[in-house]
């Protein structure tokens, strides 16, 4: 989506993944593994997202773009936290 003068929609990203995996079959034990999985992927995404901000090569452009993109993540984290707290 870089580069295509599109800005990612995160809650199609999502609605998508479990898409695919109702139709691989895929199973998860409970809510709170769920919500596990996806937390350790949206932690590896922001320290991704780190590590290419570092990149001296970057536009600033892409550089907004990515920490837009950070800032969407840390609330859908701290949403997803807050969540697995209510519900034990």
């Amino acid at each position: 989506m870089i580069g295509l003068d599109m800005e990612p929609n995160i809650a199609q990203i999502n609605l998508e993944a479990a898409k695919r995996l109702q139709v691989t079959g895929g199973k998860v034990a409970n809510c709170h593994e769920a919500l596990g999985t996806v937390m350790g992927r949206l932690n590896s995404i922001c320290e991704l997202i780190e590590q290419e901000c570092r990149n001296k090569s970057l536009s600033q452009g892409t550089l907004q773009l990515l920490g837009g993109m950070a800032d969407e993540y840390e609330v859908l984290k701290y949403k997803i936290k807050q969540r697995l707290k209510e519900s034990y």
